[in-house]
């Protein structure tokens, strides 16, 4: 396959270069790259080639390997072959599930302070999502919660801890939740919102990869896991979901979304 498109003038990506690109996906933050997918690595990759003056995917793949900026661009990389595509209360049905029938299962075992992972959480509206629900549901006396989301890219987390929204991405937020809990913001953009202090304060972000066993999962009441598995193969789905079982608590919850994949 031809690396370049000799009329127009634009790279393409070669089958070897691709499966480069895959193989180190793989092995350095366990994402899966099926054959499926190079189209969709090509065309989001363009943007970068160019930004770096590289003519071609075979200079890209050398930039990428070498040892003094890899790191670096692996986080990049990350960036651009995951999807960040979320929003507040989305799958609201899940939502609802928490509401109306995990919080009576635990009250009924005089459960009172709970902890809550957000896995893949992106840009944090999962995580804010849920702290809004507990702040106005969990709230008998005694009752506490912490909300811990964690996503493998650093720009997204940085966004997250930040909690800077545009006015148009937080329409799904009810309206009872958007009065009590969001916020002019004075720091971001004009016209923009952020989440409130009080909540804030009730939720962390970390820069974390699933494959990474060090990283700590254990003791949660609550795990939504609802659009990560979709990068991993069926081997490595099983085993971060068997993962994510041990680090739930004796009366704890795991949420899974779509769990479908190529491989």
């Amino acid at each position: 396959m031809m690396a370049e498109n000799p009329l127009l003038g634009i790279p393409r990506l070669s089958d070897k270069d691709f499966k480069r690109l895959a193989d180190f996906m793989k092995k350095n933050v366990g994402i899966f790259l099926p054959d499926t997918k190079k189209t969709m690595v090509e065309s989001r990759l363009l943007k970068r080639l160019r930004a770096l003056s590289l003519v071609s995917f075979k200079q890209y793949v050398s930039y990428l390997f070498d040892r003094e900026r890899g790191d670096e661009e692996l986080h990049y990389l990350i960036d651009k072959i995951t999807t960040h595509k979320t929003h507040f209360f989305r799958e609201g049905a899940h939502f609802e599930a928490v509401k109306k029938r995990i919080m009576p299962y635990w009250r009924e075992r005089g459960i009172k302070k709970v902890r809550i992972l957000s896995a893949a959480c992106s840009t944090g509206q999962e995580v804010y999502s849920l702290a809004m629900l507990f702040q106005d549901q969990w709230n008998q006396p005694g009752e506490d919660f912490e909300v811990i989301g964690f996503d493998i890219s650093p720009a997204v987390i940085e966004f997250a801890r930040n909690a800077v929204y545009s006015y148009e991405s937080i329409d799904e937020i009810p309206e009872q939740y958007l009065h009590t809990y969001v916020r002019k913001s004075k720091e971001g953009p004009p016209y923009s919102l952020r989440i409130a202090p009080e909540l804030r304060r009730k939720t962390a972000f970390e820069c974390w990869n699933i494959i990474d066993n060090s990283i700590p999962i254990d003791n949660y009441h609550l795990i939504f896991c609802r659009n990560m598995l979709i990068y991993f193969t069926r081997e490595d789905q099983a085993l971060i979901t068997r993962r994510l079982l041990r680090g739930l608590h004796d009366h704890g919850f795991l949420t899974l979304g779509v769990v479908g994949t190529d491989a």
